[in-house]
């Protein structure tokens, strides 16, 4: 797999003597539903993609499989860039290179980090509580890894929950922020944090 596509993620190389990578930049289609009977679809709208088009690729050659050359680490970097702004002056005491939550080892992904529920203001103007959050992890990859997840803030509790953010089990925290974590293949993660104030 020694392509990232910002678009299509469709492409398949070739075995040939010229090693031929087929990409897929338009997607135009029709459909046989059922197969034995056409329903053209080409007249509706997204089907042929009309227009003026732009396509932004890389390729990545590595030694190894996609797993062990870094593949999808790289194409995360690939199609999620650093986007920067700029703000006023501040006061705050945050040491350069400081990283607001560093998951190791790269290959676990980082999907979200976000108030846990109830932890907002409703529609009716009802407060919950605001010190709990909630870090959403995966595992890409095929086999068990064992990392940790460090954040820059500090951490009373943290608890592994259900993505209806539902207790399953109490978690270990470390020096106050880092918390250990094993993923099984494929496996995503939902962490409940509990923090001593309202830290985000």
């Amino acid at each position: 797999q020694p392509a990232a596509s910002a678009g299509q993620p469709d492409e398949s190389a070739s075995p040939n003597l010229v090693q031929t990578l087929a990409i897929t930049l338009l997607r135009s289609f029709e459909y046989r539903i059922p197969l034995a009977s056409e329903v053209d679809y080409s007249g509706m709208k997204g089907t042929q993609c009309l227009g003026r088009q732009s396509f932004r690729l890389a390729f990545y050659p590595h030694a190894g499989d996609w797993q062990r050359g870094g593949v999808f680490e790289q194409a995360m970097r690939f199609n999620y860039g650093v986007r920067l702004f700029q703000s006023g002056r501040t006061e705050g005491d945050i040491a350069p290179g400081t990283s607001f939550v560093d998951i190791q080892p790269g290959s676990l992904v980082l999907s979200a980090l976000k108030k846990a529920e109830g932890a907002f203001v409703d529609e009716h103007g009802n407060t919950g509580t605001g010190d709990r959050y909630v870090l959403r992890i995966y595992n890409p990859t095929e086999e068990t890894v064992e990392g940790e997840a460090a954040l820059w803030f500090p951490v009373r509790s943290a608890a592994q929950v259900t993505m209806e953010e539902k207790h399953v089990r109490d978690l270990e925290v470390n020096k106050g922020s880092v918390i250990p974590v094993s993923l099984a293949s494929r496996q995503v993660m939902s962490i409940l944090l509990t923090c001593p104030t309202a830290t985000l």
